[in-house]
């Protein structure tokens, strides 16, 4: 068959609230998740690759009656409508129709809304888009494929979700399918899962409860790989939680020392979890900047959302990072059903006292209550939410806005919180100045614009004082 695979377009002001939090504004991302997924279907099919966001190929730019079947990724920040632009052109011009979307609970939702759509790939989509493609060729049953939901009969079936994760299977991404001289950033999937059960989280809905590794040396092939492009400044090393497994970090940093691989990696975990020994080697092979999700800095929000932490860990830990000369990107959450003036006080006293030298940034998003969220539920039997949030939509970025109210605080309150955090300590003048003088630049023409903008930041904070 001839298979369209598109990694849509998305305007310029759309792209920029894209950009994994934080860790590569304005940054050309390498499709990581496409590239896994056209690796499986060239095998067997005629594939054609575009990754629009790079070729800048609207809808209107291609032909869609070359090909039998098409499939559009989906991001799950962003608005749906890019993505389904792709398949309802697809659709009128005769093609089966798919899209990927990274989401356990949502996909019947969106296929209610958006009759054009065929097939939807919840979840662990490389590992059964081979078995798909081949049923749909011989014209078989779609019921057998783990994963997905079609529509048979104008009715939409729901398959058992697909569990056996085996990365070993896989084949190597597709990087030659793409030009990798035009990109700055690549993620690379390192394991999926996570033990962890925090109840505004769909990770485990999606990938289970036990962390699954991609073992080390496909993923040092990779970095090697990529390595060899210096145009990739940095690479994020995708995972729910690296720190639950010590052993295997450090043996993959001694691996990427001993490799000669010489880039700047990133990757998410709880940093008390590992040795400092484990911390230094892994400092070593060049992990400079750690995404934590910090999410409150109260014991009581932290108890009910079973993070798994306290507020005491999370100082220690921050504390025992610094050591190593980590960039810490942190991410907190408001909107938790039990956040009060009280509690986002508390946040806005432990941001101040640890940004910027133990947190070199940070971000606070609204809470989004997925469905099939152990918060959803709980949200709505509070009567804080009457349903899902976002239908084939999704929303305009739903961690920008205030999504529900909490049990002591509406809508409106919420957001004036919010903004009071990250004006008070983000563009406090004293700690903008103090990020300021720790820029390692040489870009004299950066350091003047970044003081005339503490220097606007100064004004604007006195004049609401």
């Amino acid at each position: 068959m001839k298979v369209l695979l598109v990694n849509p377009y998305y305007p310029e002001d759309v792209r920029r609230e894209e950009d994994w939090n934080g860790l590569c504004p304005g940054s050309k991302v390498v499709p990581e998740h496409m590239l896994q997924i056209a690796a499986e279907i060239r095998k067997v099919h005629d594939l054609k690759v575009i990754d629009c966001l790079i070729t800048k190929t609207t809808v209107d730019d291609i032909n869609m009656h070359n090909f039998d079947v098409v499939i559009s990724m989906a991001s799950y920040k962003l608005k749906l409508e890019y993505e389904l632009a792709y398949l309802e052109k697809a659709k009128e011009s005769g093609a089966i129709t798919i899209l990927v979307l990274n989401d356990a609970y949502a996909g019947g939702l969106v296929m209610n809304e958006h009759h054009f759509i065929d097939i939807l790939m919840r979840e662990e989509k490389e590992f059964v888009i081979e078995e798909l493609l081949d049923a749909i060729e011989k014209e078989r049953d779609l019921k057998n494929i783990k994963g997905i939901l079609f529509r048979r009969n104008g009715q939409i079936i729901s398959t058992p979700k697909y569990v056996t994760i085996d990365f070993s299977k896989l084949q190597f991404p597709a990087y030659d399918l793409i030009d990798m001289k035009k990109y700055t950033f690549s993620p690379v999937r390192s394991a999926k899962g996570c033990p962890f059960k925090c109840t505004f989280c769909h990770q485990g809905a999606l990938h289970g409860n036990q962390a699954k590794f991609v073992p080390m040396e496909k993923i040092i092939k990779t970095l090697s790989y990529i390595n060899e492009y210096k145009n990739i400044k940095r690479v994020l090393l995708l995972n729910e939680d690296f720190a639950v497994n010590d052993q295997y970090v450090h043996d993959l940093s001694e691996q990427i020392i001993n490799n000669d691989i010489n880039l700047k990696l990133t990757t998410s975990l709880r940093a008390y979890m590992l040795k400092n020994e484990t911390l230094y080697t892994f400092r070593k092979a060049g992990f400079d900047l750690l995404h934590l999700g910090l999410e409150s800095a109260n014991d009581f929000i932290l108890k009910k959302i079973k993070k798994g932490i306290n507020k005491s860990m999370i100082e220690r830990g921050l504390k025992k990072l610094k050591k190593f000369n980590f960039i810490i990107h942190a991410s907190m959450i408001v909107g938790f059903p039990w956040d009060s003036r009280e509690t986002l006080l508390e946040m806005e006293q432990f941001l101040n006292e640890f940004f910027p030298r133990y947190i070199q940034n940070f971000g606070v998003n609204f809470l989004v209550p997925e469905p099939g969220t152990e918060i959803y539920t709980t949200m709505r039997e509070m009567k804080l939410i009457n349903g899902p949030l976002r239908g084939g939509q999704r929303g305009s970025f739903l961690f920008l806005k205030p999504n529900a109210k909490t049990l002591y605080l509406s809508k409106d309150e919420l957001a004036r919180l919010r903004e009071q955090i990250i004006r008070n300590v983000r563009y406090n003048p004293k700690k903008r100045l103090q990020v300021f003088l720790k820029q390692q630049t040489n870009d004299v023409q950066f350091k003047i614009s970044d003081a005339l903008n503490i220097y606007e930041q100064y004004k604007l904070h006195k004049s609401e004082v």
